[in-house]
């Protein structure tokens, strides 16, 4: 779905709201994706604990670290963790997911992704799917932030919501 823009700006976060971020922090992009999720969480007053996952081995259990910190939400910065993350998410329905950056390709009802123009990876190990860097920018990843965030706290889980 393609959102208003700003649309999302009036949604409140709950108080309490925690949450994981599991971030490769390995590229440019994943640095831009980790800070856009650290302001949310400033911004927001949300708990907000980083998960580091840097060795692509290890990056399953990356993300099972980040599911057992019982968080209201996961977050998922950077392509590489993709398919890592379709691998784990069906398996844990009633935890909410946020693929920041990239989508999955066959997403389950509690895995929201938010995207904007020239994000094309949905993982499945597709060579010609990597995402324009030059895009993921502060701004927009700020704005794919707040949407994702707003779609998974209004009941819309499960959807790709793009912002431009």
């Amino acid at each position: 779905m393609t959102p208003s823009p700003t649309s999302w700006s009036g949604v409140t976060v709950p108080d309490d709201y925690t949450a994981a971020l599991i971030s490769t922090d390995d590229n440019a992009a994943a640095r831009v994706l980790t800070a856009a999720a650290t302001t949310w969480a400033q911004q927001n007053h949300v708990k907000l604990t980083l998960v580091p996952a840097h060795d692509p081995v290890r990056y399953v259990a990356a993300i099972q670290k980040a599911i057992d910190l019982d968080t209201d939400l996961v977050i998922s910065a950077g392509d590489p963790l993709a398919d890592p993350m379709a691998l784990v998410t069906a398996s844990w329905l009633d935890q909410k997911f946020l693929i920041l950056g990239a989508e999955l390709a066959e997403p389950t009802a509690n895995v929201t992704a938010a995207i904007w123009k020239g994000v094309f990876n949905r993982g499945g190990g597709a060579a010609d799917a990597a995402s324009d860097p030059s895009t993921f920018t502060a701004d927009r990843a700020g704005r794919a932030m707040d949407a994702g965030v707003a779609a998974v706290l209004r009941g819309y889980s499960g959807f790709v919501v793009k912002v431009d």
